[in-house]
């Protein structure tokens, strides 16, 4: 299931998971430069690096 908006661009796909990030980012409009994972279990996170995301979807795969 896809749950970010049309405003986010797949960066890449990592074991199934897209990681994505904002089109068009403004810091004044609070907007983040970071990455989401396009799912429902990382909502509301953000990393700083495509790595972190990357870790973050090996850390759940493994509950």
């Amino acid at each position: 299931m896809k749950h970010l908006n049309d405003r986010y661009a797949k960066i890449m796909e990592y074991k199934g998971m897209d990681i994505c990030a904002l089109r068009i980012a403004d810091t004044s409009n609070g907007d983040e430069f970071g990455y989401r994972i396009n799912d429902i279990l990382y909502d509301g996170m953000v990393f700083d690096s495509l790595r972190e995301a990357m870790e973050a979807i090996d850390s759940l795969a493994h509950i």
